[in-house]
């Protein structure tokens, strides 16, 4: 069994968002007293005069204050006051016995190959960091930095971003909400949530040049771009999200269907592994993390037992969208 992420009493998951406090030695007060901050981080870079003999009265003050706490001298290339790397070892090693986790920086390779033992030996959590301050990098350069924190042996890895359009937050989303999501029990599908009085809700997939944002514009889809299908007992909901101009949707999903491109027009029901497969094609994903990975298996195993998964051949030009309809209005299983 994995264990349970924790900084100090402070349980980790992904379903609570924890608020961090930080600051340097003169927000000291500040940092004990702060309403609704569930961790204290002491930023001891930025203290006036950061030294290594008094850095443990520092975190004492803080951890009087009931809630664990985060030591950072965070490295000037991230975003931190300059400090002597021989400094900001010094201070890790002097506060390390008094804080709860440390977070240090992924490009502080060398500062971070000593003190991560070091701090599990100690029982402490290990938070390795990034800061962009200027931009969002790429999802594939984020995902390296994922990496290498994991390399590093993070215990939890913190990625921060400038975000200078909507483009750059839809970058974090996608990254993020593929790795969530699985692990709440749910599905990031790339895909369009139909919902129509002559069919209900049904969750529609398909290969570039498939048809489903077609489809998806006649049927007057929720949305089409992300759904989220989501095993609750032996139903599975399907929920539509913001993407490409979304409206709120949360129903009992009543089949998937996979565009295919090619062909003889024909539905046919896919079962087992081979219905596994054609859904597993529309899986978003980035990063292939153990966890993850036998999340995604269980759930799509569970999509596929208690929702007909369906693929589809349409005929071309003007006759796609009444092709479609005429299947999609039957029961998917006799459709095929």
């Amino acid at each position: 069994m994995a264990r349970r992420l924790a900084i100090g009493s402070v349980q980790l998951s992904d379903r609570a968002p924890r608020i961090v406090a930080a600051g340097g030695e003169a927000d000291l007060e500040a940092l004990v007293g702060a309403a609704g901050a569930d961790l204290i981080e002491l930023r001891a870079d930025l203290c006036e005069d950061p030294r290594p003999e008094t850095l443990p009265a520092l975190l004492a003050r803080l951890g009087a204050g009931g809630r664990p706490v985060i030591l950072t001298a965070r490295a000037a290339a991230e975003g931190g006051r300059p400090l002597e790397e021989a400094r900001r070892r010094a201070l890790y090693a002097a506060g390390l016995p008094h804080a709860d986790a440390i977070d240090v920086e992924i490009a502080s390779t060398a500062l971070a190959a000593d003190l991560v033992p070091q701090a599990h030996a100690a029982g402490k959590t290990v938070m390795l960091s990034a800061h962009a301050l200027h931009a969002t990098p790429p999802a594939a350069a984020l995902l390296g930095l994922v990496d290498r924190a994991e390399a590093l042996g993070a215990d939890l890895t913190k990625l921060v971003t400038h975000a200078r359009n909507l483009g750059d937050i839809d970058t974090m989303l996608r990254l993020v909400l593929s790795v969530t999501l699985p692990l709440t029990g749910a599905l990031l599908i790339h895909g369009a949530a139909l919902n129509n009085p002559r069919f209900g809700a049904m969750a529609l997939c398909g290969d570039s040049g498939a048809g489903k944002s077609t489809a998806a514009a006649a049927f007057g889809a929720a949305c089409d771009e992300l759904i989220v299908l989501r095993p609750e007992n032996e139903t599975i909901n399907l929920y539509a999200t913001p993407y490409w101009r979304g409206v709120p949707l949360c129903a009992p999903c009543q089949g998937v269907v996979c565009l295919l491109r090619g062909g003889e027009p024909a539905f046919a029901h896919q079962h087992g592994a081979g219905a596994l497969r054609h859904l597993a094609r529309h899986m978003v994903r980035f990063v292939s993390i153990e966890a993850v990975e036998r999340a995604i298996l269980r759930l799509l195993g569970l999509v596929c037992k208690h929702t007909p998964v369906t693929t589809a051949r349409c005929p071309d030009g003007d006759a796609y969208i009444p092709y479609l309809t005429e299947k999609l209005a039957q029961p998917l299983s006799a459709a095929s």
